[in-house]
């Protein structure tokens, strides 16, 4: 057992309390309620970044297949990858479903692989699996090998950022970096149509 953890026993399974943080948003999800039947309940906390925080303050970003393309067309994951990047030094975007369904939702597969490079170029390891059981038995064992490396317990470290105005020049690079599209013109798209959303909508 890991110190400085809680643990009780129920039906014959060690239920270890506490190993991680998640968002209060993400209360009765299906993901988390996997990882309370292997054994990892969370705490819960209203976090400003990311959905969960393991121990040494590995944070995570976790989408479905639809959040991800929505997300990208609204401009929410550049501004919760930056901001990610701006308070953890350890984090992981955890998209769980099949690509070919991404491909299919996005209006523009380009504008979808150059965000996943992008992610990546800002220092966030990408994890994609097609199911939720898959998802969270990687999830335990981050839990577990995190608290086993920091040597200090399941005390999550958690940091709070506020929304700052670089997201937006990120989507500007995002979206320049399409092709036939500069930063002169991904400027001028941005003004008049306001978000990536209402400029493939147009298109």
């Amino acid at each position: 057992m890991v110190p400085n953890s809680l643990s009780v026993h129920k039906k014959n399974v060690c239920v270890m309390k506490h190993l991680f943080v998640a968002d209060y948003r993400e209360k009765g999800s299906t993901l988390l309620e996997l990882l309370s039947a292997m054994g990892y309940q969370p705490s819960f906390d209203r976090l400003d970044v990311a959905d969960y925080v393991v121990s040494g303050g590995y944070a995570i970003e976790r989408k479905s297949v639809h959040d991800l393309v929505s997300s990208i067309l609204d401009g929410r994951l550049v501004d919760q990858i930056t901001r990610m990047c701006e308070v953890y030094e350890r984090r992981s975007l955890l998209v769980i479903g099949s690509l070919k369904e991404a491909e299919k939702l996005s209006p523009n597969t380009s504008l979808l692989y150059s965000s996943l490079a992008w992610t990546t170029l800002k220092g966030v390891a990408i994890v994609v699996f097609e199911e939720e059981k898959q998802a969270a038995e990687f999830l335990r064992w981050l839990i577990q090998k995190s608290s086993e490396a920091e040597k200090r317990g399941f005390e999550p470290l958690i940091r709070r950022k506020p929304k700052s105005g670089r997201a937006e020049l990120e989507v500007l690079n995002v979206l320049s970096s399409l092709p036939g599209v500069g930063p002169v013109t991904a400027n001028r798209l941005l003004q008049e149509f306001g978000s990536l959303s209402a400029i493939f909508s147009a298109s």
